[in-house]
């Protein structure tokens, strides 16, 4: 778990992460100061999942921000059809992001 409160000590925290642990992805809650450190991390080859997804425009922003995997958080109620959007984004764009799905409450 990375602890660095600021984006370039939590790119400082990953990197040395990455060297002392192999195949190892770095979470991160959207947030501004994630997605200047998703963006940083895509430049180092570091894998990164973007947490708590909760619209369209947190998908985009993380996205855009480099972000390897994407993890909306939803209600089980409106999963499926929010799934298949973020999908659709992500097809319609070809960009290369996973999906995984972070809460369904």
């Amino acid at each position: 778990m990375l602890t660095a409160k600021g984006a370039a000590e939590l790119v400082e925290e990953a990197k040395l992460l990455v060297e002392k642990v192999s195949n190892v992805m770095i979470g991160l809650r959207i947030s501004k100061a994630a997605r200047k450190v998703a963006y940083q991390l895509q430049g180092l080859a570091i894998k990164t999942v973007m947490t708590d997804i909760t619209n369209m425009t947190n998908a985009m922003e993380a996205i855009l921000a480099g972000a390897t995997y994407i993890a909306p958080a939803f209600s089980y109620e409106s999963v499926i059809g929010e799934l298949s959007e973020m999908r659709q984004l992500v097809d319609e764009y070809g960009v290369h992001v996973g999906l995984m799905t972070s809460t369904i409450r």
